[in-house]
């Protein structure tokens, strides 16, 4: 088994031996040999703590703000599952939100798992929030993705900038 030196790095590696065929997952550089080696990406963005998301769902909180009824919280949801590693069951994802140190009576619009549940089965529900902005969802879903997509967009942007003010 050998690999060329210009090969992309990360991925599976699919290889024969005999009549099986092995998967390797790689994070990181394969040698000649076969070996692993992992590299830590140095683009790779710290976690933000719950403290941070917390914070940063309160700004996009409440009249005025993106998350301004029930249904733009399933935007909330599905961006930190996909990519702020909270789960992706919307029902667990909820419950994670409410851990949160967030003080619910401040809160204008609160998180009612009950009223985004009958959208679990849209469709861009289960795309990657990468993808989202390359989705042209169905005419019945239309209004919740964009709803979503917004309230998604400004939370992510929310983190990013708490992450970044963190690091100064």
């Amino acid at each position: 088994m050998e690999l060329l030196d210009n090969q992309p790095s990360g991925g599976i590696f699919n290889y024969f031996q005999g009549a099986t065929i092995y998967n390797l997952v790689i994070n990181g550089t394969m040698n000649r040999s076969g070996s692993e080696h992992y590299a830590s990406s140095p683009d790779e963005a710290p976690r933000p703590s719950p403290m941070l998301i917390a914070r940063a769902l309160m700004a996009v909180n409440g009249t005025g703000h993106v998350v301004d009824n029930q249904r733009a919280w399933l935007g909330a949801c599905l961006l930190l599952g996909w990519k702020y590693g909270f789960s992706r069951n919307l029902s667990e994802c909820c419950q994670q939100i409410r851990q949160l140190p967030i003080d619910w009576t401040q809160v204008q619009v609160p998180l009612k798992y009950g009223s985004i549940r009958e959208f679990a089965y849209y469709k861009f529900t289960k795309e990657r929030y990468e993808q989202w902005p390359t989705l042209t969802p169905r005419s019945e879903e239309r209004a919740v993705f964009e709803k979503s997509f917004a309230v998604a967009q400004a939370l992510d942007s929310e983190i990013q900038r708490e992450l970044k003010e963190k690091q100064k």
